[in-house]
């Protein structure tokens, strides 16, 4: 039962970080998992982006080719159950800076 809870929560948690990612315009795939892409198209940005989310306490990976096809570079998302709203908020938040220094959209 207490594994059925956590993993409730986990999407609940995951489809309101896909709903806010959406809503402001990040390309997240169509994956239904809770680990998900956030496009970023350009393997140089996506290593730039990775570590100014590492500066902020946001732990993301960057995913290049050859793991991905060429011109398909992403960031990696990780939802959890033990993520708090305030989480979420900082990687919205912080995407959203970091999306005025370095084009994500």
């Amino acid at each position: 039962l207490h594994s059925l809870r956590r993993r409730q929560r986990q999407m609940c948690i995951r489809d309101s970080l896909r709903k806010e990612l959406t809503k402001r315009g990040f390309d997240i795939g169509k994956s239904v998992s809770p680990i998900f892409p956030i496009m970023v198209r350009d393997n140089k940005k996506v290593y730039q982006i990775a570590k100014m989310l590492q500066e902020r306490g946001i732990f993301t990976i960057a995913i290049v080719y050859p793991a991905v096809r060429t011109k398909e570079a992403r960031l990696r998302v990780s939802v959890l159950s033990t993520h708090e709203k305030e989480h979420l908020d900082s990687l919205v938040n912080a995407l959203e800076e970091i999306n005025k220094i370095i084009p994500i959209k």
